[in-house]
């Protein structure tokens, strides 16, 4: 896959495509109309500054004219996007410094009458922008960089690199003290997920992060901590030892002592519910945290951590270390027959431009180089049938059993890519987790089936480590759909049902025992605050104080025995969510558009849904499950950035092999979690 990993680097930032070349060529339509370039009139004339890409004979982008970018042109996503693109559009002639001024000057005339330079917030916006990008602080002695700030604002004192690094510490500190203070008095549990890197010379690298719901019931995920945590070469130990607090850095990272340091600084033992974790978590470390613990609310048994495995790196290894045999041959033999003279390289080109999946890089994982490059390959041959005709080549086209092996292995690759997506989203709560899995093991059980299999997939064993990691994962799983008020418990009885028939009632009966194991524990909690800031409120102040515990558990065991599940049942029992488009569970069922799952029936969410809020409306009417979703649906299932999740490496780390000390890169990698 090199010349492949070199061609995706050349073409991997969309705002690089070369817009002439694309006004040139054909979309992808228009090639299987012989170039005739006919479809559908757009009605909006903003269609004139941009070039559809087709696929299926829909619009599935939109390429600028003027810088090449790549936009979504669905009919379905409107053409707002689009019109706010041209605004800004730095290629776009007419829109250059001058043009935007007398715009905006139009516009808004008192924009630059009411203007005031303000030489103090342009630096702190300066290192804020520093931080957000994670810039090296030398940039203000960049020439061109001054030249630049200079043609905008030439009032603006350039200042010095000391001072952008003495911002950056004042701010640092300042965040640090705002986020510590919010997670401190999290109105919910918080859950803390430790993820792994690798770098140059293969030291490792931790980052801690929290993961919570605060009380306006937005999900948080912070990095507290970004550290090296020692190496496994002692070879590397010559190279580390040249730099001085490089050596005691890692030895700081790595240990039990420092970990536990970690949660006790930020206070998060009060709080804590569990642990997600890329490697098995250190025993001692887990032991350590909970004999600190001091929370009064705990997912599993008292003073108990929950231990979850990271999804991701689960998802990860089913593809197993080896590349089959005729996949080899198939990415190879292809590239070439896709990229073989100029008229083929200029679609292939167009091919990738088009893709919705996310561009690989140089370090991208092996299985997912492999999936993206046989996606392009399944898309370069039903785009352009005739290639062979228009273009024909010296050398024969690769055989339809190398198609075929490119479709079996993106058939199980797909569902892994959209699970993996939406298991390391910033904004998913637990919640949306279940679908995509249960869609993987259905595919991967119907691969079992297909004839010659086993030259593309070792199946068998994909299917026994997806069962047993399946078998850890479901009860929670299950749990956080229960709290989502589309499916409740029904959608998971259906879909146990559907699965294992009469075996189901097993797994039916332990997500219902964990649920009301979990309403019985947090309803102790909930009616005890209740009681108490109702003591508080109603009583006078010099009976309050005095006012015996006892006494208040006398009422709360009078109040414990009324109705204890009520709320439960009535949650259980009510009608579900509904739709904006009117759909009701257990009527309407639509096969997905995935190519993935052809054939496969399943029940159709609404991606505008927002459950935390519903949870925030509904708090008042259902206080104690608003208690348990607040703490299950905040339950991490990667420990991987969104950004790193289909690479072997995470890009912030390369700042610890910059001229930055190692405190500073981690103070930089944290403050950029903060504020971003």
């Amino acid at each position: 896959c090199i010349s492949f990993r070199a061609t995706m680097n050349e073409i991997q930032d969309e705002s690089a495509v070369d817009p002439v070349i694309l006004i040139n060529s054909l979309s992808i339509d228009d090639a299987n109309n012989g170039g005739t370039g006919k479809r559908r009139k757009s009605k909006s004339k903003v269609w004139e500054d941009f070039i559809p890409v087709s696929s299926g004979g829909k619009i599935q982008s939109a390429i600028c004219k003027h810088c090449g970018k790549r936009l979504s042109g669905r009919s379905s996503g409107g053409t707002s996007h689009l019109g706010r693109h041209l605004k800004i559009c730095p290629g776009r002639p007419g829109k250059t410094m001058e043009g935007q001024k007398n715009s905006s000057s139009q516009t808004n005339p008192s924009v630059m009458e009411n203007w005031e330079f303000d030489q103090e917030k342009s630096v702190e916006d300066l290192t804020s922008l520093i931080i957000s990008n994670l810039c090296p602080f030398s940039i203000v002695k960049s020439t061109s960089f001054m030249q630049f700030v200079a043609s905008i604002n030439p009032t603006f004192n350039m200042v010095s690199q000391a001072t952008i690094e003495e911002k950056f510490i004042a701010i640092f500190y300042k965040e640090k003290l705002k986020l510590k203070e919010k997670v401190t008095n999290a109105s919910g549990g918080v859950f803390l997920s430790v993820g792994i890197w690798g770098l140059v010379f293969s030291p490792t690298v931790r980052c801690f992060t929290v993961h919570f719901i605060d009380e306006n019931w937005k999900m948080n995920r912070r990095i507290i901590s970004y550290r090296c945590a020692g190496t496994e070469n002692d070879e590397d130990h010559y190279y580390i030892s040249m730099f001085p607090d490089w050596q005691s850095f890692c030895n700081l990272g790595d240990s039990d002592k420092t970990k536990l340091q970690i949660v006790k600084d930020w206070g998060i033992q009060q709080n804590l519910l569990g642990v997600t974790s890329q490697v098995p978590v250190d025993n001692g470390f887990i032991s350590g945290i909970e004999a600190s613990l001091s929370g009064s609310k705990y997912l599993l048994s008292k003073f108990k951590l929950l231990t979850v495995p990271c999804f991701v790196d689960a998802l990860d290894r089913l593809f197993g270390f080896e590349t089959k045999k005729i996949i080899q041959e198939t990415s190879r033999s292809y590239f070439c027959y896709m990229t073989g003279s100029s008229v083929r390289k200029q679609k292939y080109n167009q091919i990738i431009s088009s893709m919705h999946l996310k561009h690989p890089s140089f370090g991208s994982k092996q299985w997912y180089l492999t999936f993206y490059l046989l996606e392009v390959i399944l898309k370069f041959c039903k785009a352009f049938p005739d290639i062979d005709i228009t273009d024909p080549l010296r050398y024969n086209k690769p055989t339809y059993d190398q198609l075929e092996a490119a479709e079996a292995f993106c058939k199980i690759g797909r569902p892994i890519y959209h699970a993996i997506k939406v298991i390391c989203s910033h904004h998913n709560a637990s919640n949306t987790y279940f679908d995509p899995l249960w869609r993987l093991r259905i595919v991967l059980q119907e691969s079992s089936n297909k004839p010659n299999i086993k030259e593309v997939h070792d199946v068998k064993n994909m299917n026994r480590d997806f069962k047993k990691h399946w078998d850890k994962w479901y009860l929670w799983l299950s749990v956080a759909v229960v709290l989502d008020p589309r499916h409740k418990i029904r959608f998971v009885e259906l879909r146990f049902l559907q699965a294992f028939g009469t075996s189901a009632k097993m797994y039916i009966s332990e997500v219902r025992g964990k649920i009301c194991e979990l309403f019985t524990s947090y309803s102790c909690h909930t009616r005890q605050k209740s009681i108490l800031a109702r003591t508080n409120s109603e009583l006078p102040r010099e009976v309050s104080d005095s006012y015996s515990l006892r006494d208040t558990n006398q009422n709360y065991n009078e109040l414990s025995g009324q109705g204890k599940f009520k709320e439960l049942n009535d949650y259980l029992g009510g009608e579900l969510h509904l739709q904006n488009h009117g759909e009701c569970f257990g009527e309407t069922f639509a096969p997905a558009n995935d190519a993935a799952f052809h054939g496969e029936q399943v029940y159709r969410q609404n991606d505008d849904f927002d459950i935390l809020k519903w949870w925030k409306d509904n708090e008042s009417t259902y206080p104690t499950l608003a208690a348990i979703a607040r703490d299950v649906l905040a339950i991490p299932g990667s420990a991987v950035p969104s950004e790193a999740a289909f690479d072997d490496a995470d890009e912030r780390a390369r700042l610890f092999e910059t001229e930055l000390s190692l405190q500073t890169a981690e103070a930089l990698i944290c403050t950029q979690s903060w504020i971003s």
